[in-house]
């Protein structure tokens, strides 16, 4: 996997999965991942996940990790992306928070989405457009 990730590269062609580890000083935490797929529309988009380990969460790691990603994602010179979409499940408000505190605005539930522990999940989609993003303060 990591082989696979290193042969992204962070430039405006990129296609495939990027991940990023989550690495204060006193070691990883957990990670944060882009997939950009293809280019829909004439658009760039990306989709954002983030994971960090149970007994390190609460700490404002992942909302820093999102922060440090998003000049990357947008950046012209680096992956140029248009807009960066992300989901989390309803129930998970930590995750939720993450979203907005970054500049993520709500879209819409997405019912069933995915499958978490054998169950299907409804999830909350979140989306960053660059105009968004360049226009706020998270920059």
């Amino acid at each position: 996997m990591l082989a696979d990730r290193a042969s992204v590269s962070v430039a405006p062609t990129a296609r495939g999965k990027l991940r990023w580890m989550i690495e204060p000083d006193d070691g990883p935490v957990g990670w944060v991942t882009l997939t950009i797929d293809d280019n829909r529309h004439n658009q760039r988009i990306g989709r954002l996940g983030c994971t960090v380990g149970e007994r390190f969460r609460g700490r404002g790691y992942a909302t820093a990790a999102v922060r440090a990603v998003l000049p990357i994602a947008f950046g012209r010179d680096t992956l140029d992306l248009d807009r960066v979409e992300a989901i989390a499940a309803v129930e998970n408000t930590a995750s939720r928070r993450v979203l907005e505190r970054t500049g993520f605005r709500f879209e819409q539930i997405v019912r069933g989405f995915l499958a978490i522990n054998g169950a299907r999940v409804d999830h909350a989609r979140f989306a960053l457009r660059r105009s968004d993003w360049e226009g706020s303060n998270e920059r």
